[in-house]
């Protein structure tokens, strides 16, 4: 499948360039504009150390907090070290591995906590999606060329740039999934070489460390080699198979740690996936996320994305040898098809999520680019006016692409971060003089709500936090406040406050806020 190089190729380098730009400027636009949302706030509870309880009964007493004061349980301080920060992990959400918050942690003490600054880490760790992307591709289908335009598509991936803008472990799983995969091509091509097993081993290990979910795709490429080896004991399949058994030696420290302190309780911030939906709905789900892979459209063009997607795959199946199809459906059914039956016969909802599905998206995308690569640039066909509809086709989905990334950088706040509510309320609150907040912490939700509205507030506004509803009796001398408001309250806290002798204000009906006054 070589090419020869033109005056095509060259413009497709330049094109390569222009994008590469583009992307990285994609993930870095406006990167603090956006509301630091829930599963934010959580990150940065676990890298001061901090757990929800211990929080809990430090700030849900019904004393007068400013926002300073919360901001202690949102970065490093010299109260919790390194080590208590991962008793703390291992306690309060021992289902994630370690290593990003690790990493997350140090780079708070360098750089600070500010969303902006949490968020630049996932961003500068996106950047290593292209050549990682590159990389695979090569490995691969041994064309260069195919990598060129993953590159140009994944440039502008609605789907990557918003994970690259997030303080979550999601873009780091990303860089570690490809770089295994590709470590694995590698290896299997340089079967004597230690030293690609080794990276192998390096790659898998990290990736683990980075996401529970990574053990799919290892499994995956153990299909992989079986089915390719014919299931015989080759030297591949043993060199696998040892490999195999030093990652599982390097992440059985953690293994333990998830036996030990995997509870219900332990796993609240989850619980919300075992939820039953039909199928119906997983579908819809399915078809939104499928479409996000490269762009935020209408119904209409999503289901061209799908169209072109399903091509894709069954295109590669028949016009490329196993060794490339093989690869391509274990990477992205390895963990689909799993998931899919939990959801299914479980009551759970894990596939309509974006973000525990990234290897399916990859998988999805690397068909895709060599669709294009194969029709517009490697296709031997004289019809010259298939490879320009196939370049129209491409240029519609980078041009779509490039539109919504343009459209979410500037948006007030992204379809993937919960919290929507933040920005409203916050203009709210902050248009008064002096404005208190009474909230409850009882429960993950409404604690990382507490949070995350926080970022948005002037210094001036004030927290009266409640562990239980009947706090409230306890510290009621609040006439020293211009506006005090309620968030997200319970019934039961709404009729203490009643009780108290409070008018209950519904103007904002539309936000789960509430304003009370004497």
């Amino acid at each position: 499948m070589k090419i020869k190089l033109n005056k095509s190729n060259t413009l497709i380098k330049f094109s390569v360039i222009f994008f590469l730009v583009i992307g990285i400027f994609f993930r870095f636009a406006n990167i603090d504009t956006k509301s630091y949302w829930r599963d934010e706030v959580f990150t940065s509870f676990m890298i001061s150390g901090y757990c929800g309880e211990e929080i809990v009964e430090n700030i849900g007493n019904g004393d007068i907090l400013t926002i300073k004061d919360l901001q202690k349980y949102q970065t490093p301080n010299s109260e919790k070290n390194l080590k208590d920060m991962l008793i703390a992990k291992a306690e309060c959400d021992s289902q994630h591995p370690p290593l990003y918050y690790v990493i997350a942690r140090f780079w708070a003490i360098i750089f600070g906590n500010s969303p902006a600054s949490m968020r630049s880490l996932s961003a500068i760790i996106g950047l290593l999606i292209f050549p990682a992307f590159y990389w695979l591709c090569v490995e691969l289908f041994e064309v260069k060329e195919v990598g060129w335009f993953a590159i140009i598509l994944i440039s502008v991936s609605l789907f990557h740039v918003m994970y690259a803008q997030e303080a979550r472990p999601y873009s780091l799983w990303t860089i570690t999934t490809l770089f295994s995969c590709s470590a694995l091509l590698r290896a299997i091509r340089f079967k004597d070489s230690l030293g690609c097993w080794a990276i192998y081993i390096v790659t898998a290990v990290v990736g683990i460390y980075t996401f529970p979910f990574t053990i799919f795709t290892l499994i995956g490429h153990g299909l992989y080699i079986l089915i390719t080896e014919r299931f015989r004991l080759s030297k591949t399949l043993v060199f696998f198979l040892v490999s195999s058994l030093l990652i599982v030696l390097c992440f059985f420290p953690w293994i333990l740690v998830i036996f030990k302190y995997t509870t219900p309780e332990n796993n609240a911030g989850g619980s919300w996936l075992k939820q039953e939906v039909g199928l119906s709905y997983l579908a819809k789900m399915w078809a939104l996320n499928l479409s996000y892979i490269f762009l935020s459209a209408k119904p209409r063009i999503y289901t061209f994305i799908l169209i072109l997607e399903a091509y894709s795959m069954y295109y590669v199946f028949r016009k490329t040898p196993e060794r490339i199809w093989l690869f391509i459906f274990t990477l992205t059914f390895s963990i689909a098809i799993p998931l899919l039956l939990v959801d299914i016969f479980l009551g759970y909802k894990i596939t309509k999520v974006a973000r525990y599905m990234i290897p399916v998206y990859l998988g999805i995308q690397l068909a895709v680019a060599y669709v294009f690569t194969d029709h517009i640039l490697l296709s031997s066909s004289k019809q010259i006016w298939k490879k320009r509809i196939w370049l129209i086709v491409m240029i519609m989905i980078v041009a779509l692409g490039f539109w919504s990334c343009t459209r979410y950088i500037n948006a007030e706040q992204g379809w993937n971060k919960g919290n929507l509510e933040n920005i409203p309320m916050a203009q709210i609150i902050n248009n008064y003089t002096s404005p208190l907040i009474i909230g409850e912490v009882n429960g993950y939700s409404k604690l990382t709500s507490i949070f995350s509205v926080s970022y948005m507030l002037n210094p001036k506004v004030k927290y009266q936090l409640l562990d239980e509803p009947h706090q409230f009796r306890v510290n009621n001398n609040l006439n020293d406040f211009t506006g005090i408001f309620l968030l997200n309250p319970s019934k039961d806290l709404l009729e203490i406050v009643k009780d108290n002798g409070y008018s209950i204000d519904q103007t904002y009906k539309k936000l789960p806020l509430i304003k009370i006054k004497k």
